[in-house]
């Protein structure tokens, strides 16, 4: 035989493999995806062109025509990778639509991911009858890197009117062949169609899971078919051989689906949000017995614990030995012990302010740089956890801003974050050291997002996380006005919980001497602070307390009529305030943790006057004790106290509550904000 004609010729290759990549596309195409898409590139239909917002009986500015996505396993440039394909067509409506031309696109560079064939066009129907097409060129597409890989590429298509149509789709190409990414249907517009194609089955077989999908989809189909692989991009040395294999599609499709509107205080969008996601579960290699992946919860600890780098945190014994011996020598009792290495984790290693279930580097390299993700930092807490004779174990969470997890499929992919659990006999704890400002008993209502999955020895185990801290504010205002015009008083607050953090928080950013003045400025007409003391909540302490006392010369000089004085009883810019606008909602109302606010003022009117009218009592609760709130004032003719009790004990209100709610906070608000009057006395 001629060597030039023999199957290592890079030109007998490079042939091959041209027509090896047809053959491929065809038989998936023709066999999985034999339905043609429901969209095809520059093939705009007049009637979406005339198309008006009252046919389609919507008040948004544009509308997505078609949301249109596939996920396939593919040979690119000789490397088997998963490639996800995008094409999203928006009708504009009105002038205020042209807004969202401006399109950003995200994608793992640091991870391996390739962004390719971007391109966008703008279809504008001319008085004429002609039809204007607009393309964005290369250059207009650009790119922003942030420092964790990820890539944003943004760019504003050209030539987008009222009435305008545009489109725009690509390729990205992940070379992560385990996880699918899942796929969204609703989104801040109305989207006429969504439609996401996903190669299910073949070698990486994967479980799909509908998620906040009540009703059915238009489309729920699997299609059986096949794929002839190369058997070289697979890892077998018969390189050129064609490996047949059947394959599943999964279509999903959801149609005239209302556009999502992010109401305050909701909590996070993918509670919401109709969405499926994909679990892998086993990998079968043409020939071999099937890899079981993940098909039970646990299965996910296993994956976890047999990791080599995640398990290195909590079974390199010389390492965190050696790390122990840097925190000094432990108290002898559990809990102290515990609170001992919070504490040295805490204050010694820096949060990079990234959540992430897997460690991004490895444990000699986090003890070296002193800075990780949560994954790393919270490892390191239960290794060290561990190394000190505790039971401490990693427990997988969702925080609360990614959305709710549940438990009945095991999926990794509604996880986000890892916090660390520690069982002594007096209880548990639950362990975040993120924020060197935070005592240990004071987690982030973030991270207690109602339960989570606890990684043990072979096994996986679902464990309630406690609620939220209560956030607590007791105060106490006296005020003592003299006749001459002077006025003399104090204010001592104790805070726990999330109002202390806040408070020290607010306070870093000037000082404790210059928030008390800014403080009693904002109190009372004419006000100098004498005195101020500050005790900060620290990593010890989950309390602070703030104690200033002040005085005014001129305070009587705020009245023109100085036979009638009159000022509030409770400060209300002291008190907690929560925004909540006239609005039906279609949401529930979430707070970030429980309130429990007490005041008491006392206030002396000065001599030569009288009390004329107090505040009216006030005491209101919300059905199943929801809330609560009460107002006493007693007093004689010289003085006058007002205590008020305000207590939120649930942090979720459905939308039906919401009105009650805001009624309930109304009432409280108008019922502080009354005033005390007093008049000059009659002698006669």
């Amino acid at each position: 035989m001629d060597p030039s004609l023999k199957m290592n010729s890079p030109t007998i290759n490079w042939l091959r493999r041209t027509v090896l990549i047809s053959f491929m596309l065809f038989s998936f195409t023709s066999a999985a995806f034999n339905q043609l898409p429901p969209i095809v590139w520059d093939n705009i239909p007049r009637s979406d062109l005339e198309l008006n917002p009252d046919e389609q009986k919507n008040a948004s500015d544009a509308i997505i025509l078609c949301d249109y996505g596939t996920a396939t396993y593919e040979d690119v440039k000789g490397e088997y990778r998963l490639v996800y394909f995008r094409h999203t067509r928006v009708k504009v409506f009105r002038q205020e639509g042209t807004r969202w031309a401006n399109v950003s696109i995200s994608y793992n560079k640091g991870a391996g991911d390739e962004i390719t064939f971007l391109k966008a066009h703008a279809y504008t129907l001319m008085p004429d009858g002609k039809i204007s097409i607009t393309e964005t060129r290369q250059d207009e597409f650009y790119e922003k890197a942030s420092g964790d890989g990820d890539v944003t590429v943004t760019f504003t298509i050209p030539g987008v009117f009222t009435g305008s149509v545009f489109e725009y789709s690509y390729r990205i190409v992940s070379p992560d062949l385990l996880n699918m990414r899942s796929w969204k249907f609703q989104r801040v517009l109305p989207v006429l169609w969504s439609e996401y194609r996903v190669q299910l089955s073949g070698i990486y077989n994967h479980i799909a899971v509908l998620h906040n999908i009540t009703d059915s989809l238009r489309m729920n189909q699997k299609i059986n078919g096949f794929s002839d692989i190369e058997a070289g991009i697979i890892g077998y040395a018969q390189r050129n051989d064609l490996i047949r294999i059947p394959v599943t599609t999964g279509r999903y499709v959801m149609t005239n689906i209302p556009a999502i509107t992010e109401e305050p205080m909701m909590g996070p969008l993918a509670d919401y949000i109709p969405e499926i996601r994909f679990q892998l579960y086993s990998v079968t290699f043409p020939g071999k017995d099937p890899a079981r992946f993940i098909q039970t919860w646990d299965d996910v600890a296993s994956y976890f614990l047999q990791n080599e780098q995640f398990g290195a945190f909590l079974s390199e014994g010389r390492l965190l030995n050696e790390t122990m011996k840097k925190a000094g020598k432990l108290p002898d009792k559990p809990a102290d012990k515990v609170e001992a290495i919070y504490q040295y984790v805490v204050t010694h290693f820096r949060w990079d302010h990234q959540y992430a279930l897997l460690p991004n580097k490895k444990l000699p390299s986090l003890l070296n740089d002193r800075s990780g993700n949560s994954a790393a930092i919270n490892l390191l807490l239960t290794g060290l956890m561990k190394q000190a004779g505790l039971r401490a174990y990693p427990v997988l969470i969702s925080n609360r801003s990614n959305g709710k997890i549940s438990d009945k499929i095991p999926l990794v992919q509604q996880f986000n974050n890892l916090i660390c659990l520690v069982e002594l006999p007096s209880g548990s704890f639950f362990l975040s050291a993120l924020d060197p400002d935070r005592p240990s008993d004071l987690p982030d209502p973030d991270v207690l997002n109602e339960k989570g999955l606890v990684l043990r020895p072979g096994r996986a185990e679902w464990i309630d996380l406690p609620p939220p801290p209560i956030a607590v504010r007791n105060m106490v205002i006296s005020l003592r006005f003299q006749t001459e015009g002077t006025m003399f008083g104090f204010i001592i607050i104790r805070e726990k919980g999330e109002f202390a953090l806040a408070r020290k928080k607010e306070i870093l950013l000037t000082d404790a001497g210059t928030f008390s003045r800014n403080l009693a400025g904002n109190l009372f007409y004419g006000l100098q602070v004498d005195s101020f003391s500050y005790k900060e909540l620290t990593p010890q302490r989950n309390e602070s307390s703030l104690t200033v006392s002040f005085s005014s010369k001129e305070w009587i000089n705020q009245f023109t009529d100085k036979k009638i004085i009159y000022f509030e009883a409770l400060l209300k810019n002291l008190l907690f305030r929560i925004k909540l606008p006239p609005v039906e909602r279609k949401f529930p109302f979430k707070l970030p943790y429980p309130v429990e606010e007490t005041i008491i003022s006392i206030i002396e009117i000065p001599e030569g006057y009288e009390i004329e009218s107090l505040p009216d009592e006030e005491n209101i609760s919300l059905p199943d004790n929801k809330a609560s709130f009460q107002l006493k004032v007693s007093g004689n003719e010289e003085v006058a106290q007002v205590k008020s009790v305000l207590s939120l004990r649930s942090i979720t209100f459905s939308p039906s509550e919401y009105h009650y709610l805001r009624q309930f906070m109304n009432m409280a608000s108008a019922a502080q904000s009354q005033q005390i009057v007093a008049v000059v006395e009659d002698k006669y």
